[in-house]
């Protein structure tokens, strides 16, 4: 009977050590796990951040306001240009969107001139292009704390990053639907 209990004692002892391994082994492994996914979920939001696309310019950039609405939604306000002196349309109109965040001129029912408002400073930021949906490219100008300047950014005329707002004007008669 002494060696029963102590058979039984010991067997006792080993399922409750062995119940004991198996859940630090998985509670170690569940803090590990964890543990690498906050790493991603970091690493994940950096990438983001800097793949971050304040708009896609090519989609904007020559389309007519109809494609313009179906892209941003409809504007706030619309204004159309007259000539002062005569009253005759210009064919350009101002369509605003986003909360005053984009302005686009449209000329010939074409947006020509877009500028975008309460961004972040690019001036010195070597992928400001790629967050306007371009490839990057070395600037055409710059003055330092003011703005960064590109010319002839695939069919794009003038861009212009300065503190908090970007000026985008295409190239007259082209780049259009």
């Amino acid at each position: 009977i002494k060696y029963c209990n102590s058979y039984y004692f010991f067997l006792k002892k080993t399922k409750t050590i062995s119940n004991l391994v198996v859940l630090l082994f998985f509670g170690q492994i569940i803090v590990l796990s964890s543990c690498s996914g906050k790493e991603q979920k970091e690493k994940k939001t950096a990438t983001e951040i800097n793949e971050f696309v304040i708009l896609d310019v090519n989609k904007i950039i020559g389309k007519s306001l109809k494609t313009v609405n179906n892209i941003l939604g409809e504007p706030e306000s619309v204004q159309e240009f007259y000539a002062p002196t005569t009253g005759n349309s210009l064919n350009e109109i101002e369509a605003i969107y986003n909360d005053q965040k984009f302005e686009i001129i449209f000329k010939q029912d074409k947006a020509s001139l877009i500028s975008i408002y309460d961004t972040p400073d690019l001036t010195n930021d070597a992928n400001a292009l790629q967050k306007l949906g371009f490839k990057n490219q070395k600037p055409t100008s710059i003055k330092p704390n003011n703005y960064t300047s590109w010319k002839n950014v695939e069919g794009i005329s003038l861009i212009n990053c300065f503190k908090n707002h970007i000026f985008i004007k295409l190239h007259d008669r082209q780049k259009s639907e």
